[in-house]
């Protein structure tokens, strides 16, 4: 039913709970609304770590991404989705840049319609309940993009090798962890910090006397 290029497409799938396992690459999952049953769909799968592509970003996946979610229809097209994502990245210490394995989770609650054909004059899309909403076009919901994000908005923004990192000298570079450097600097208290090229030039003073 699935292959590299491939998608996974549940419009044929009875059972209301499924399992799809480890996808291959190029493979990505897309729920068929009409075929989403009145009790709802339960679906559990994972992705390889190399079927997302986040070096821009500044991390990796380590292990396969492991998704957990249940899909219930209100209505003919409104589909409300809530699961959990998890998996094992590879991020920067954000003090000493050192490459960090960290665990991460999201919980996550989506609602989606059909997408609009045209938004109004007034731009219905940027009120408040607009920008919790999806869209999808046609009869199927894709949702592999969602689950990337929702995978990015899981990593923190500072992750720490540990809670008391030293980080970087920032004379000579080297690791305050792993060694003491012999680089002397005072802090600068930065209260003072606009005076610290002030120079004071008695002359000029004296001519504005």
């Amino acid at each position: 039913m699935w292959g590299g290029g491939d998608d996974l497409d549940l419009d044929s799938i009875g059972p209301v709970s499924y399992n799809c396992g480890l996808l291959e690459r190029g493979c990505t999952v897309k729920i068929c609304v009409e075929s989403i049953p009145s009790e709802g769909l339960h679906l559990s799968y994972e992705l390889s770590p190399t079927e997302w592509d986040l070096e821009d970003k500044g991390c990796c996946l380590l292990e396969p991404v492991h998704i957990v979610l249940d899909a219930v229809k209100h209505g003919e097209t409104e589909v409300y989705i809530s699961g959990a994502l998890s998996a094992k990245i590879q991020v920067e210490c954000s003090r000493c840049v050192k490459a960090i394995p960290l665990p991460i989770q999201s919980d996550f609650h989506l609602e989606y319609l059909p997408a609009p054909t045209a938004f109004s004059a007034g731009e219905a899309a940027l009120s408040p309940d607009a920008l919790d909403l999806n869209y999808y076009e046609g009869e199927e919901i894709d949702l592999d993009h969602e689950m990337m994000g929702q995978c990015l908005l899981a990593i923190p923004m500072h992750a720490l090798c540990q809670p008391d990192c030293q980080g970087l000298c920032p004379h000579c570079g080297e690791d305050l962890n792993e060694v003491n450097c012999q680089c002397r600097f005072e802090p600068l208290d930065m209260r003072w910090a606009a005076l610290k090229n002030f120079k004071y030039k008695e002359a000029d003073a004296k001519s504005k006397t």
